[in-house]
C-alpha cells in the first residue's frame, strides 16, 4: 500500500520574518447538512470528539477538531490515518437523513505560518482584521488568499493554520514565502504579549506585578512628611486582551498629596525596571486624571517607538477607571478599564 504524501512533501521557507512549512497529510472531511438538526450535533459530537462550533470559530482539542464553514457545512479535522473511521461513523449517524460526508484529506493543502510576524504575513494576502483581540485562537475564517480561496484559524498566538485545494499549493506556498521575505516587516501588529504573556501571564510577567504591587507601597510609606495625605490607588484592569500586551492586569497610581504623582505597573518595570513619574493633570473631590508615558519600548515584532503614552482617569465615588494608550506616532491606541482601592500610606 502506498503511502500518503502532501501536495509539496512538506516543503518549508524559513529564514524571513516567519517560517512557512507545509505540514500534512491531515485529515479532512466535509459535513453538509442541517446545523440546528439535533442528529447533526450529536453526529459531529461523535465523529469530531468536540461540540459544534458557533458561527466563526472552531473547537479543537489536540489535533482533532471541528470548524464552521458555513450555515450548513462544517469541517472535521483529524489525524490522517482516521479518517477512514471518522467517516464511516459519521454517515452511520446520518443514516437516510439529508446531509453529506465527503473526505476530502487528498483534495486539500495545509500550511503553517508560525512566529511573531505571523498575523502580518497573513494580513498582507487575506481580507481578514487579523489583529489581536480581533482574531484570537478559536476562531476560524473562510476567506481567500491573493487570488485562491482559503480557511484559516490560529493554533496558538504565533501560529496561523491555512488550508487551501491541492491544486494551488505551490501559488500559495509561494504567496507565503514572499511575504515573509526578510525585510518586509509592516509592523503593522506591535503586539507586546510574548514578553507579557496577557494569555495566562506567564511567570516573569506575575513577578513583575508583584513587584509593582511592593514598590507602590514602599513609595507610599516612604512619603514622609506627606504621608498623611498621601494615597496608593491599586487599580486592577479588565478587558487587557485589546491591549494587545500594552495594559498591566495591575497598576498603582502613588500620589503623595504634593502634586506629584508617581506610577508603577508590569510595562513600567518591564521598560524602566523601576517607577516613572506622571503628570497630574486633575486632583479633586470627584476625578483623578493622571498621564505617564514609558520610554524607549519595543514590540515583539522588532518595532520600536520613543514614547508609550498613557492617559487614566478615576471616577473617586465609584472607584471606576478608564485608561488609553499608545504610541505617540500613532494615531491607534487601546481602552481599558478597570476598579482601584485607595489605601492611605
Amino acid at each position: 500500500m502506498s503511502e500518503p504524501v502532501s501536495a509539496l512533501n512538506n516543503i518549508s521557507h524559513t529564514g524571513g520574518i516567519a517560517s512557512i512549512s507545509e505540514i500534512g497529510p491531515l485529515g479532512m472531511i466535509t459535513l453538509r447538512g442541517d446545523l440546528s438538526a439535533g442528529w447533526m450535533r450529536k453526529a459531529v459530537s461523535a465523529a469530531g470528539g468536540v461540540n459544534l462550533p458557533e458561527q466563526g470559530r472552531s473547537n479543537f482539542e489536540s489535533d482533532r477538531g471541528v470548524a464552521w464553514m458555513s450555515p450548513d457545512e462544517l469541517l472535521l479535522i483529524c489525524p490522517y490515518d482516521e479518517v477512514s473511521d471518522r467517516l464511516e461513523r459519521v454517515q452511520g449517524a446520518f443514516a437516510n437523513r439529508f446531509a453529506l460526508a465527503v473526505n476530502v484529506s487528498d483534495a486539500r493543502a495545509v500550511f503553517d505560518v508560525s512566529g511573531p510576524a505571523a498575523r502580518e504575513v497573513v494580513a498582507k494576502l487575506a481580507p481578514v482584521d487579523l489583529a489581536p483581540g480581533e482574531f484570537e485562537p478559536g476562531q476560524f475564517r473562510r476567506t481567500r488568499l491573493a487570488q485562491v480561496p482559503a480557511a484559516l484559524w490560529m493554533l496558538e498566538e504565533d501560529r496561523i493554520r491555512l488550508v487551501v485545494f491541492r491544486s494551488v499549493a505551490r501559488y500559495v506556498f509561494d504567496l507565503l514565502s514572499v511575504a515573509a521575505q526578510p525585510g518586509s516587516e509592516v509592523g503593522h501588529f506591535w503586539s507586546l504579549r510574548r514578553r507579557f504573556g496577557t494569555g495566562g501571564q506567564d511567570p516573569a510577567a506575575k513577578r513583575r506585578i508583584g513587584y509593582a504591587r511592593a514598590i507602590a507601597m514602599l513609595l507610599v510609606l516612604g512619603a514622609g512628611p506627606v504621608q498623611a495625605e498621601g494615597l496608593l490607588y491599586d487599580c486592577d484592569m479588565r478587558d487587557i486582551e485589546r491591549g494587545r500586551g500594552w495594559i498591566s492586569p495591575k497598576i498603582a497610581l502613588v500620589v503623595p498629596g504634593d502634586g506629584s504623582v508617581t506610577v508603577v505597573d508590569a510595562i513600567t518595570l518591564l521598560f524602566t525596571g523601576s517607577t516613572v513619574p506622571g503628570t497630574l493633570v486633575r486632583d479633586d473631590a470627584k476625578r483623578l486624571i493622571v498621564k505617564w508615558s514609558v520610554p524607549d519600548v519595543r514590540a515583539d515584532n522588532g518595532r520600536s517607538f520613543a514614547h508609550f503614552d498613557y492617559r487614566a482617569s478615576l471616577a473617586k465615588s465609584t472607584g471606576l477607571l478608564d485608561l488609553t494608550a499608545g504610541p505617540r506616532s500613532s494615531e491607534r491606541g487601546f481602552r481599558s478599564r478597570g476598579n482601584c482601592r485607595p489605601r492611605r500610606g
